[in-house]
């Protein structure tokens, strides 16, 4: 199967302002035998009391979509909001990877 290499940029926001805070992704599919794996976006989620359809705009999964913006909030407690982003690569025999990346939203700067 391909090897994928996700990261984001910001991977840690700050501060919790409530404002969407685009985001960038770096993805990197290689594979011995295609040359071009196909990439796509398959989800992002979040926790501590996100709501995706207000708090994760601009991601169009199934799609090779790299660029999305995430709200820059958490709740009072606990450490933070986690918002989770899943790559898979698919080479042209079907075999397939995956790599998840994190954008963390934290309670507070310790």
């Amino acid at each position: 199967p391909p090897v994928i290499t996700v990261s984001v940029a910001p991977s840690v926001v700050w501060p919790p302002n409530k404002r969407l805070i685009p985001i960038v992704v770096e993805v990197v599919a290689t594979d011995s035998v295609d040359q071009a794996p196909v990439v796509v976006l398959e989800s992002v989620t979040c926790d501590d009391g996100c709501d995706p359809s207000r708090d994760i705009v601009g991601a169009t999964i199934g799609t090779n979509d790299r660029s999305f913006s995430v709200r820059a909030d958490r709740r009072g407690g606990g450490l933070g909001r986690t918002s989770r982003v899943v790559y898979r690569a698919s080479d042209s025999a079907g075999n397939a990877s995956r790599a998840t990346a994190t954008v963390l939203i934290p309670h507070d700067q310790r």
